[in-house]
């Protein structure tokens, strides 16, 4: 996946690249239903992705970097059609330098995030 606007902001060069891979997984079977089991890994690592957003005749300039990963597991019971159970961890360090009028700030993020449900049946 690639990025080129990112919640108004314009990427300039290469923009950010996300890398995105689904794989099946081997099914099972819970109470006599088959289930598809599918994983996803997310991988970004760009630095300094440089940016510019206008608004109000002001204009920003940014620089972004980002490091995260994610994993999920997703099942799926194919008799009924509906999703059974999802699970996802994800961590992340980002960073944006901007400049806005001639001052600069910067923004450091440093997460991990873990959510997960389940589906009760009828």
């Amino acid at each position: 996946m690639v990025l080129k606007n990112l919640a108004g902001c314009t990427l300039a060069g290469d923009a950010i690249i996300q890398t995105n891979i689904f794989t099946r997984e081997p099914g099972s079977a819970i109470l006599s239903n088959p289930v598809a089991c599918f994983s996803h890994l997310l991988s970004a690592h760009n630095h300094n992705a440089a940016g510019c957003m206008e608004h109000a005749g002001q204009r920003a300039s940014m620089i972004i970097t980002d490091d995260s990963t994610s994993s999920t597991s997703i099942h799926f019971d194919q008799k009924l059609g509906r999703l059974i159970d999802f699970k996802s961890a994800a961590q992340g360090l980002d960073a944006l330098r901007d400049v806005v009028q001639g001052g600069s700030t910067t923004c450091r993020i440093d997460c991990e995030t873990e959510s997960s449900f389940q589906l009760v049946g009828p």
